[in-house]
């Protein structure tokens, strides 16, 4: 069966939001004239500091909440991430197995981890790996200061 035909059950999380993870995709670091990493291409950072990501390869999901039979479908052409806090860093460290990455992007998007969990199992490797750049630079140390 092709994966688009798939529905997810979610099970509705009242205030849920994403979470944190780093990964490097090589030896060498882009660094802005920030001192912070540098954004994927497609990238746009907003006024706020929070950075919109266009998927390179959008995700469709079709899912119904649990105790319905309604199904719906819901396309992810971009990732609106913004700044982690310290419940989300908790959420990250928290996490079982390899589902640190997942939280990570899940906790920045402000998207449930359950839907997320879909979402990140359908994403392109190289949108995962640009989202996870831009997390990236929220954690980065910043402009240095001082002498």
């Amino acid at each position: 069966m092709p994966e688009e035909s798939l529905v997810v059950d979610l099970v509705e999380e009242e205030g849920a939001r994403g979470a944190p993870s780093i990964a490097s995709t090589g030896d060498v670091v882009v660094v802005a004239e920030d001192g912070l990493p540098s954004l994927p291409p497609a990238a746009r950072l907003q006024d706020d500091g929070s950075i919109i990501l266009p998927l390179a390869h959008p995700v469709t999901l079709r899912f119904r909440k649990a105790g319905t039979d309604s199904v719906r479908e819901e396309s992810l052409a971009e990732l609106h991430l913004r700044r982690l806090t310290g419940a989300d860093m908790r959420a990250v460290a928290a996490a079982s197995g390899g589902a640190g990455i997942m939280v990570t992007l899940a906790r920045s998007a402000r998207i449930g981890e359950a839907k997320f969990g879909a979402i990140f199992d359908r994403m392109d490797a190289g949108d995962v790996d640009d989202a996870l750049n831009c997390v990236a630079r929220f954690l980065g140390s910043g402009r240095r200061t001082g002498r």
